[in-house]
């Protein structure tokens, strides 16, 4: 698939891959936006002195929509890593397929299918 219909796909939250990405078993979606009160959660904690003072000052934080890619390196240690961005050979590569994690569960390899040009048509 090409990138166009694999972005219409993550931003349905469907996850894809790069069948020639060099690393397996990563992929990427998309994390849509939400606000957090203040004293909601203390997510403060994870900044230093100044930012975490300035957090605590707010009745609510803005959380931005992103794409996140799930990583594994060469040890094995799988983590998500937030405010992925394509490059230009990921827009225009043609080697993409969404990921069934459903199914994945449990495999070596990852799950993966493609969708043709018109899958998302109803949904316009």
């Amino acid at each position: 698939m090409d990138y166009s219909l694999t972005l219409r796909g993550i931003k349905k939250g469907l996850p894809a891959l790069r069948r020639r990405w060099n690393g397996k078993n990563m992929w990427v979606c998309y994390r849509s936006g939400f606000s957090m009160s203040q004293g909601e959660s203390d997510y403060s904690d994870r900044f230093g002195d100044d930012i975490r003072q300035f957090l605590c000052e707010q009745k609510e934080i803005q959380f931005l929509p992103s794409f996140c890619m799930w990583t594994v390196d060469s040890t094995g240690r799988t983590a998500f890593l937030t405010g992925w961005l394509a490059s230009q050979s990921d827009m225009d590569a043609d080697d993409w397929e969404f990921v069934d994690l459903e199914k994945s569960r449990g495999e070596k390899e990852l799950v993966t299918y493609t969708v043709g040009d018109h899958f998302f048509d109803s949904e316009k």
